[in-house]
């Protein structure tokens, strides 16, 4: 899960994704942001994989919240100034 906006003074929004063997576990975590989401979760394909010691594709589900200032909170909370993820 990550939180993004597109200015430092922007609204955020969530973005959240899993690998198609978690897809059970992706549409209970949706569950809980579809009603702050604009579109409806997404698959992507896997694509051709360059690592030769891995066993399987799975491809990925995804998903985005509409930008709210709910989440701006979230943003300061686990983002540094300089936009790297950390843990409180």
């Amino acid at each position: 899960m990550s939180c993004t906006g597109s200015s430092p003074t922007s609204n955020n929004r969530l973005s959240y994704g899993q690998g198609g063997v978690n897809q059970s576990y992706f549409f209970f975590v949706h569950s809980f942001f579809s009603n702050l989401c604009t579109a409806q979760p997404y698959f992507t394909a896997p694509k051709a994989n360059l690592r030769p010691d891995f066993k399987g594709e799975t491809g990925l589900w995804q998903f985005w919240t509409a930008t709210d200032p709910v989440f701006n909170k979230f943003r300061k909370m686990f983002y540094g100034p300089n936009g790297i993820k950390i843990v409180p």
